[in-house]
């Protein structure tokens, strides 16, 4: 599920050039090699992730490198561990090739360490060849991959624009090109919205016939939304099941939106640990749809804000999710992301965004 949602995702995400930005916004990418991955984001920040090899020991082990844009920019460094039992330790000892290079204190909010500057550099130096890194802590190791950490860091320096400059990880050389600068966030304002409760749309109301009958025919989603899923019988079996699950037997919410304008939600999909939901935008008769916004989405969270979140696997240490949001007129994506590799860490390792957009919400406070 996790490679499906990423590989879905990716190739689409900017033509949603979306949100009012620039005509050419910088568009994310994503990239896996070995044990390493990438995401860069539509502001040019970039996060490369690390992990253990699959079957090597019980205590899981990330590295994460951010580096946003800029010639001048500096990478930091995180180092993320799990135990089998759950329990994240105070401290570890680095070590590089059986040579320490000191402490890494965790913080309790973040459950990761933070990288002092020396360890981030020798751990980048390191990297680019075959490497045995490892962390050491209340009597286990933990060891890191070195697989695919060569081509992740390449791949960070040619999406910054770095190869064969001075700031560059891998390619270093004396070019005086211009690097990619900091690219700003497009910004979705989300206006004042009606403050009546949802409506509840039950089974024999002549109201919910009327809205199945409108669903059936609505449009194919919204294509500058970042959509997941193929829309049709087969992604969204549940318009089309005749059974108790089928959504002729569910009941339809509606809320309100702004401007005369209602948002429709209806079961879409259901999978072993994952669900979709069918969310509209009609006009107050339910005669006419404005948008059909997709069917990754799976929680309307009142003032204007959709979200949708998947998990990779069964055991939740790897997820995928996205938002959107009502600017007045029509839901426009907010933000793309992923956790990373599965890798048994309890809701995923790091949060690695593929979009970001600035949101103002008129409604915050309400």
């Amino acid at each position: 599920m996790q490679t499906l949602l990423k590989s879905a995702l990716l190739p689409s995400i900017f033509s949603v050039a979306a949100l009012g930005a620039s005509a050419e916004p910088l568009q994310g990418m994503s990239f896996t090699h070995g044990q390493w991955e990438i995401s860069c984001d539509n502001t040019g920040t970039c996060r490369a992730a690390g992990y253990k090899a699959n079957d090597e020991g019980d205590t899981s082990i990330s590295i994460l490198f951010t580096r946003t844009a800029g010639a001048n920019a500096q990478v930091e460094g995180k180092l993320n561990l799990q135990t089998e039992d759950g329990k994240n330790p105070n401290q570890a000892e680095l070590f590089l090739n059986s040579r320490s290079l000191g402490p890494v204190r965790f913080s309790s909010q973040e459950n990761s360490g933070k990288l002092s500057s020396a360890q981030t550099q020798a751990l980048l130096t390191a990297l680019k060849r075959s490497s045995r890194i490892e962390a050491r802590f209340n009597g286990q190791t933990a060891a890191l991959s070195d697989q695919g950490a060569a081509a992740v860091l390449l791949k960070m320096d040619d999406f910054q624009k770095r190869v064969g400059t001075p700031s560059a990880l891998v390619r270093k050389g004396n070019s005086t090109q211009t690097v990619l600068q900091p690219q700003p966030k497009p910004v979705v304002h989300i206006p004042k919205l009606p403050q009546q409760k949802e409506l509840q749309i039950p089974v024999g109301d002549p109201r919910h016939a009327k809205l199945l009958a409108l669903i059936k025919k609505a449009p194919t989603p919204d294509a500058r939304i970042i959509n997941q899923y193929k829309y049709g019988d087969e992604a969204c079996d549940q318009l089309f099941d005749t059974g108790e699950y089928g959504l002729a037997k569910q009941n339809i919410v509606v809320y309100p939106l702004d401007g005369g304008k209602r948002l429709v939600e209806a079961g879409c999909w259901q999978a072993a640990y994952n669900f979709g939901m069918i969310y509209l935008v009609t006009d107050d008769a339910f005669s006419r749809v404005y948008q059909n916004v997709g069917p990754q989405f799976n929680r309307y969270m009142q003032g204007g804000v959709l979200s949708g979140s998947h998990k990779g696997r069964g055991l939740g240490d790897c997820w995928s999710g996205s938002t959107a949001a009502w600017n007045g007129s029509r839901f426009v994506t907010t933000s793309v992301y992923d956790t990373g590799m599965c890798r048994g860490f309890p809701g995923g390792a790091w949060h690695l965004p593929q979009f970001e957009a600035e949101v103002q919400n008129a409604n915050d406070g309400k």
